[in-house]
């Protein structure tokens, strides 16, 4: 069948181009590009192993009795229109469309292409799909019209796809994958997107989920599940669709030269571990805001790829000194990551840079590139923080207890003098945190000055 049809293309070739190219354009419609391009070239396409691909499957809720209400024309047509806008979201994100069976669409990423980020894709296809939805039944419930539920499930892991039929060709994928993607879908909730631990693992950085619990599956046994309900506010656009860092963060998970997320998973735990219990402001969230805003700021200054998480691993290590010692720690935070980060794959180069970063947040800071003036102004943004008190309370706890400052006037006096010694460097910094400062460095002049401060108890 296929040499029949390369060769009555051939035949047409001449004769007949408009005929020729409606012809090709009907096999790449019916079939992937890859599979597509084996057939004309006159070869039969072998089905292929995959180590790893991603299985969606869509259902809408109640299907049986919603058909009822409808001549069969009329729910082709309904169809028609839901699986022609599926069709171009999955294109969209490299999703696949497998097969439709009545209600239920089957799409899956990772092949015949194959390709590392495809479980983000899956995800990022299935919930613009599910929006769109939930985005219709809005309208026609305003309407008072008839709208359609959607479940869809996800599952990552190995398949077998290819090409099947002697003379009706069709590309499919088979294996336990497929079948727990499919019980996925089975078990979901009408507007929701339920996946597998096997996904989760994948897609967990960049979307909030929310864990649902144990499901039997045949063979698998008992399988975790969890409901994908957004990308993460820091990665998306104020539409939802991901913003340029949300695809700096996949392209380094699937493709950067080092593990930066295992990395960023492990150091975390250690950190969270180690670090001393009465750090109220050097703590383990204090690690995690300069870490966030390193990045933040490093892309707003134009820092783009490696480089972006060169600062932001350099901003996990800048205060682990403190696990030993309090004042001057900054060589020690640079030994610990010289020691953990060539596991993960960071080469001696890079390690250099880290170190010099994590040194150039000693105060006072004297950064020498662009890279440490966006590390420095991560370290003291909160200086800008609408939440500035608050954190510069936990900071007088935390050396009040130490013996270093005896009570807030005096602590207001050191703030006075550390704000005007302290500038920011980096023009995003400049706009974001500087007008705040100023403000907080007058607030506090007039507390100084109008010596509004508790009386000090006698002794």
């Amino acid at each position: 069948m296929i040499n029949k049809i390369r060769n009555w293309l051939v035949d047409v070739l001449d004769v007949d181009s408009d005929r020729k190219n409606r012809a090709i354009k009907l096999i790449y419609d019916f079939l992937p590009d890859e599979m597509a391009d084996e057939i004309l070239n006159g070869q039969r396409p072998k089905a292929k192993h995959y180590s790893s691909i991603s299985v969606v499957f869509t259902d809408i809720k109640n299907f049986t009795q919603i058909s009822e209400t409808y001549r069969p024309q009329e729910l082709v047509e309904i169809l028609n229109k839901y699986y022609s806008k599926f069709d171009e979201i999955s294109s969209r994100y490299n999703v696949e469309r497998v097969k439709t069976i009545g209600d239920s669409y089957m799409g899956v990423a990772g092949c015949p292409t194959r390709r590392k980020d495809h479980p983000v894709r899956a995800i990022l296809a299935a919930l613009e799909i599910q929006n769109w939805i939930l985005e219709l039944e809005e309208r026609f419930k305003s309407n008072n019209e008839d709208y359609i539920e959607l479940k869809i499930g996800v599952n990552t892991g190995e398949a077998v796809a290819g090409i099947i039929g002697k003379f009706r060709h069709a590309f499919d994928v088979w294996g336990d994958t497929v079948n727990v993607a499919f019980r996925m879908q089975e078990t979901c909730e009408a507007g929701k997107i339920n996946i597998t631990e096997h996904t989760y693992k994948h897609i967990a950085p960049f979307f909030e989920v929310e864990e649902r619990g144990l499901i039997e599956t045949k063979r698998k046994g008992p399988v975790n599940m969890y409901y994908v309900k957004a990308i993460k506010k820091e990665l998306r656009y104020k539409s939802g669709k991901p913003n340029p860092r949300f695809w700096e963060h996949v392209k380094m998970k699937f493709y950067g030269r080092f593990r930066f997320f295992e990395m960023e998973r492990d150091v975390m735990k250690f950190l969270e571990k180690n670090l001393p219990e009465n750090l109220y402001y050097h703590g383990i969230h204090h690690t995690k805001y300069v870490a966030n805003a390193a990045e933040k700021i490093a892309i707003k200054e134009g820092v783009r790829g490696e480089e972006v998480f060169l600062i932001k691993t350099a901003a996990i290590f800048h205060d682990a000194g403190f696990i030993w010692k309090y004042k001057d720690n900054e060589e020690l935070g640079a030994k610990l990551a010289s020691e953990m980060l060539p596991k993960y794959g960071y080469t001696e180069e890079q390690i250099a840079v880290i170190k010099k970063l994590i040194l150039a947040t000693r105060v006072p800071q004297t950064p020498k590139n662009k890279l440490e003036q966006i590390i420095c102004d991560a370290d003291l943004f909160y200086l800008g923080n609408p939440k500035f008190h608050n954190i510069s309370d936990t900071l007088y706890r935390e050396l009040n207890e130490r013996g270093d400052i005896a009570d807030h006037q005096q602590w207001d006096k050191i703030q006075v003098w550390f704000f005007n010694e302290h500038y920011y460097h980096t023009p995003y910094a400049k706009k974001k945190a500087l007008p705040g400062k100023e403000r907080h460095l007058r607030e506090i002049r007039d507390r100084l000055q109008n010596n509004n401060y508790p009386a000090k108890t006698p002794l």
